[in-house]
């Protein structure tokens, strides 16, 4: 409980701790037990605690503890969550109706963002404003530091607020966030930190809302609408892949195209592959191939690793990675992955998205090596799949071709078992000798 009286405070800041990031107090505990000691004396109440092992006492800390539930730790999702949501209904209780509550959190995973949105709205408060920042840049992928945190403004939820309709509101936040989206880049935000700062207006749209149902009447969880909002930001940027848009690609093209656009090869956190499904509507299973784990988090494929079947039905990305692949067997290799795909020689898709991975990753990768190549050597490459797709065509006709099956007879003018003989279609050169 704060020591403030109800709406007396004009800001309340807090930078709660962020789920099962850090384990506080059993980290302290080591120099805890070894202070007491000294203090105790000069400050007795140092040498108080009701835990049973004399340690820090641990029943109110808001934190997940990692691998506690092994081991039947009390400090569960479910304990963060409801200490969590009372804190920040103290800060709301105290601040003034027009007072802010300051909250700076950060986190890779959809989950527990979803969780600390439904706190914040539990607690009566409506976010009004969200701002990213790198606070901890340098840091290693997969390690308990944050890079991007999100520092947002919230207010006391105010009263008669009336009922949302969800397609309504999707269409409220699409729009407030592709509003953004100019500011976002004059300010030279990176499209990483726009995903995160979209969170802002997504939440102030819902804040004007006491509820947002469904067609079916039902409630829908505000945080459904995190995945619409990072979406919209890729919409608004209107990127575009060699002057083709971006959302002219089939969805598995798509997604690749734009990872590689925000994040080249380098290794992300595993949490950030599972933003990314989301708002491309997708699932995980979808793209797992194409973003593989690779040293405490993943990264985009690289053509080596990938082990393709292309048809007709393959998507643009993975004609493209098999293409990069037999580029070390020469041209007609590539050129029969692109005979095999079904594609016509000149598809804008396709040579798009090889430039665009040749511009985007580095000088010496190997792939974008062996787009470059392709590139300059397109029309050797297009000429070589024409040649592979005539000697399809060819291979096909063949197979097509009837035979005539004379049966078996006596060579000397009766049937006689053993001796087949098969007579392929007459060719135009045997009707012309029969003249």
């Amino acid at each position: 409980m704060l020591p403030f009286r109800d709406r007396s405070i004009s800001a309340v800041v807090t930078d709660p701790p962020y789920d099962a990031m850090i384990d506080y107090s059993d980290a302290s505990d080591l120099f805890y037990v070894w202070i007491k000691r000294a203090l105790t004396d000069a400050w007795p109440e140092m040498g108080l605690t009701s835990h049973e092992f004399g340690v820090q006492e641990k029943g109110d800390e808001i934190i997940v503890k990692k691998g506690g539930t092994k081991n039947h730790d009390h400090r569960t999702r479910e304990h963060y969550d409801r200490l969590i949501t009372q804190a920040f209904n103290e800060a709301q209780r105290v601040v003034k109706e027009d007072g802010v509550v300051t909250i700076v959190f950060g986190h890779g995973e959809p989950e527990v963002w979803q969780r600390l949105l439904s706190a914040i709205r539990d607690a009566g408060l409506v976010l009004t404003g969200a701002w990213p920042a790198k606070t901890e840049a340098g840091g290693k992928v997969g390690f308990t530091n944050i890079v991007t945190t999100l520092t947002m403004s919230c207010r006391p939820a105010p009263a008669g607020r009336p009922i949302g309709r969800k397609g309504a509101v999707e269409s409220e936040i699409r729009k407030v966030v592709k509003s953004r989206v100019p500011d976002w880049e004059r300010w030279g935000l990176a499209p990483a930190d726009m995903l995160m700062a979209a969170a802002g207006p997504a939440m102030e749209v819902a804040g004007r809302y006491s509820a947002v149902l469904d067609a079916r009447g039902e409630e829908v969880d505000i945080s459904t609408f995190l995945p619409l909002a990072r979406s919209t930001v890729q919409d608004a940027m209107a990127v575009e892949i060699d002057h083709q848009p971006l959302e002219t690609f089939d969805a598995r093209t798509r997604f690749a195209l734009w990872w590689a656009r925000l994040y080249g090869r380098n290794v992300q956190p595993k949490s950030e592959l599972r933003w990314q499904t989301l708002a491309a509507s997708m699932e995980l299973t979808d793209v797992r191939d194409l973003v593989p784990d690779a040293s405490k988090g993943c990264r985009l494929v690289e053509s080596k690793s990938v082990k393709p079947r292309i048809d007709g039905e393959s998507a643009v990305i993975d004609v493209a990675l098999a293409m990069a692949k037999e580029w070390a067997h020469g041209l007609d290799a590539v050129g029969d992955v692109l005979a095999a795909s079904g594609r016509s020689t000149d598809d804008p898709y396709l040579w798009a998205a090889i430039t665009f991975l040749a511009d985007r990753l580095p000088d010496s990768d190997a792939d974008a090596v062996a787009w470059t190549g392709i590139i300059r050597n397109r029309r050797n490459v297009t000429s070589a799949a024409a040649g592979a797709e005539r000697t399809r065509q060819d291979a096909r006709n063949k197979a097509d071709q009837p035979t005539l099956d004379l049966g078996t007879f006596d060579l000397f003018g009766g049937p006689e078992l053993g001796a087949t003989i098969t007579s392929a279609a007459p060719t135009d050169s045997t009707r012309r000798s029969n003249g």
